[in-house]
């Protein structure tokens, strides 16, 4: 029995050492008289992060080593990153290789840290805690750990949203001030501008949510790179484009793709040009040409009527697609054609619709609500292929004449 009591006795100060001896922090011991080296220092005490320099190195800690102990003991170095008030609990946790006497952190790494990890708010700023911990393993007897802590206030930058409620054209390219570019109806998320710009600079601010951003080069250089799709950043700060000439400019807005497409005078987008033999009247065996300018709905959907009540109409973002949007469709065969004036060339004129056959035969194929489905366009036996409505209720029609595709949708 005295064997057991005596267990019993020592087994409470076997766990507190065992408990102290696996917690880095812990400055509970009996060695008060151990000098300590361990010192920590902190590049900056107050940082604002900025979102344009996302990459940067912003923060730096350093510490010096930590006193020297016999050779039985093998040193460590543990470092932690928290938020103040968090006591480490929430803490980013990281065993330092050996020789290791630094820890960096970028914009994005502090940024992610406090938004993601902590859910701090990024409208204000908040204080940061830094420790490193010098531990040793080995030798005869537990030895205290150095522990160091320093504080850092950090203010995230706010995230630019790339959307808009509004955008605009501004600069001293404009000719009459700041205008507001109109949506295009084929895309929501596209702004188009057509119209004169004079030799000068062209800004795009874009209002969302009340605050105002600015569209912008993202190779930051703003050189017109003419009739090609440019991608953008969006930043607080304008960077502007040249515009190196007066004249009429085509300017595509895609918030959707990030991009930016403007078309110069040396650059305009011409609408496409077809030739048709006539069938009747003062057209009758003639070839005539058509600058296709209009796109006309004919088939079983509008009773196989010449005069055609259902067009589309060019987008003003590319004179090559055509957009119906209006009343909800019948059901029945459709096909797009360039000419409707109320005679015999309805049917006989140039027409866009599904593809032939491998044979070259015409054929009618089903709508897939929704997708983008094949074009072909031409005369002869393509006069006589449709794509052919299943059910009524199609209200919007959008032909792109440059992919040779179209898409029935109901919206």
């Amino acid at each position: 029995m005295s064997k057991i009591g005596s267990l019993y006795k020592w087994l409470p100060m076997a766990v507190v050492i065992c408990l102290s001896a696996c917690n880095d922090d812990d400055k509970n011991n009996n060695q008060s008289d151990a000098v300590e080296c361990l010192e920590l220092t902190a590049s900056t005490t107050d940082i604002e992060l900025d979102g344009d320099r996302l990459d940067d190195v912003v923060l730096t800690f350093e510490w010096t080593p930590a006193r020297e102990m016999p050779e039985e003991y093998m040193i460590s170095y543990v470092t932690k990153i928290d938020i103040e008030g968090s006591n480490f609990n929430s803490c980013v946790r990281n065993d330092e290789e050996e020789g290791v006497f630094s820890k960096s952190y970028t914009t994005a790494e502090l940024q992610n840290l406090l938004t993601e990890k902590w859910g701090q708010s990024s409208n204000k700023s908040a204080t940061i805690q830094f420790r490193v911990i010098a531990k040793w393993d080995g030798g005869t007897r537990w030895v205290k750990p150095e522990v160091r802590t320093v504080s850092v206030n950090v203010r995230p930058y706010k995230p630019i949203v790339f959307d808009a409620d509004r955008v605009y054209l501004d600069g001293t390219a404009m000719t009459g001030g700041r205008i507001t570019m109109s949506k295009t109806v084929e895309n929501e998320y596209q702004y188009v501008f057509l119209g004169d710009l004079k030799q000068g600079e062209l800004e795009i601010p874009v209002e969302f949510e009340g605050e105002t951003n600015y569209i912008c080069p993202a190779d930051g250089e703003g050189t017109l790179q003419d009739g090609e799709a440019e991608n953008v950043m969006m930043k607080a700060e304008p960077i502007a484009w040249n515009i190196p000439k007066e004249g009429e400019y085509r300017i595509v807005v895609n918030m959707e793709k990030k991009t930016v497409t403007i078309n110069s005078p040396d650059k305009p987008l011409e609408p496409v040009s077809v030739e048709w033999t006539g069938n009747a009247g003062e057209y009758k065996d003639k070839i005539v040409q058509t600058t296709v300018t209009k796109l006309y709905a004919y088939g079983g959907m509008n009773g196989w009527s010449n005069t055609c009540t259902t067009i589309l109409t060019p987008s003003l973002a590319d004179p090559l697609i055509f957009v119906y949007k209006g009343a909800a469709l019948k059901s029945g065969t459709i096909k797009f054609v360039v000419y409707a004036a109320g005679d015999a060339n309805t049917t006989k004129a140039y027409a866009y619709s599904c593809p032939l056959t491998s044979s070259g035969a015409a054929q009618t194929l089903p709508v897939t609500i929704g997708s983008n489905m094949q074009l072909m366009g031409g005369d002869g036996a393509q006069r006589n292929a449709y794509y052919n409505l299943m059910s009524a209720g199609v209200n919007f029609i959008v032909v792109n004449l440059r992919t040779m595709e179209v898409r029935f949708d109901k919206k």
